[in-house]
């Protein structure tokens, strides 16, 4: 089942990542907000269920490094090892089992919307900060644009007084009267030739 998710999770990365590949950091990060949180869920609820405390069956440690093996929640590893050398009867061993089967499925439960709400939180993110950077690309576009008010007319040399009078020149940004663009030799633009 994890490698069947697993599996599914890569797809559906990879998918995401090939449509939306600006939004790939945030994509990632509400994966793994997915992955992250059926763990935790699922560890938690592992935490809280008396049939994985070992304390129920009378383990006991021999040596402190075993402490930390006797803590909740058991595994199936260490379920697995109990029941083959007797510590525990077929019918705890299959409660365990039970148990963390019950636990995982609620994980898994908790992992969707937790993914769902990751990565709806990941596009608004990742929008609100396209967002904020074509409009400070546009601020940057106004400000290359000289003001008019003030300014010296490329034609005539005189200063624009209203900027009702003046235009901007479309190719190279330069300041014009209005009745003076139509005498304006752009250097980007082609100048016509002889007839």
């Amino acid at each position: 089942m994890i490698l069947l998710s697993a599996v599914a999770t890569v797809a559906i990365a990879g998918a995401l990542l090939r449509k939306h590949r600006p939004w790939a950091p945030w994509l990632l990060a509400s994966l793994v907000v997915w992955g992250a949180s059926g763990l935790g869920v699922e560890h938690l609820v592992a935490r809280q269920d008396p049939l994985l405390h070992p304390a129920r069956y009378g383990l006991k440690a021999n040596t402190p490094d075993a402490e930390k093996l006797l803590e909740p929640p058991m595994d199936l590893t260490f379920a697995n090892v109990t029941y083959d050398e007797g510590y525990i009867s077929r019918r705890d061993y299959d409660r365990i089992v039970g148990a963390l089967e019950r636990s995982r499925r609620i994980g898994y439960g908790a992992a969707v919307p937790c993914g769902v709400l990751g990565a709806a939180l990941a596009v608004a993110i990742a929008s609100a900060l396209r967002r904020r950077r074509r409009r400070r690309d546009e601020w940057a576009a106004l400000d290359e644009v000289p003001q008019l008010v003030g300014a010296t007319c490329s034609v005539c040399g005189e200063k624009v007084v209203t900027a009702h009078e003046a235009t901007h020149c479309s190719d190279c940004r330069e300041v014009l009267h209005n009745g003076c663009l139509a005498d304006h030799a752009c250097q980007t633009r082609p100048r016509p030739g002889p007839d």
